[in-house]
């Protein structure tokens, strides 16, 4: 039921901002970063999916982010979604890998 409620409000919150966005007639999307840990995001996202016995992390950097929790979550539980429903029950695979000349991070999500 939690989860429930969870997708919900997200869902909410994302419809409200793509509402004001038509409304106003321009695309000013505004962001809601705060500092978050990667493990914790990817945890919350997989507790939201179907149950799937086959979804683990692997190389999976526990930084702390800078980021709009929301939106990470949103592309995540997508990707995972994909995963789940177009991969023949298959493994799914969460890897994350760091670039740090370009202050990058990398996150796959990888069906075999």
């Amino acid at each position: 039921m939690r989860n429930s409620i969870t997708d919900s409000k997200e869902q909410l919150a994302l419809t409200d901002q793509l509402f004001m966005l038509s409304c106003m007639g321009h695309a000013d999307v505004r962001l809601r970063p705060a500092q978050y840990r990667l493990v914790a995001i990817i945890n919350d996202v997989i507790r939201t999916l179907p149950a799937h016995p086959k979804i683990t992390m692997r190389q999976v950097k526990n930084v702390t982010l800078y980021i709009d929790k929301m939106r990470l979550q949103v592309i995540l539980r997508n990707l995972l979604t994909n995963a789940i429903r177009y991969g023949a029950d298959n493994e799914i695979i969460i890897r994350t890998s760091v670039i740090p000349e370009f202050d990058t991070l990398s996150i796959s999500v990888i069906d075999q």
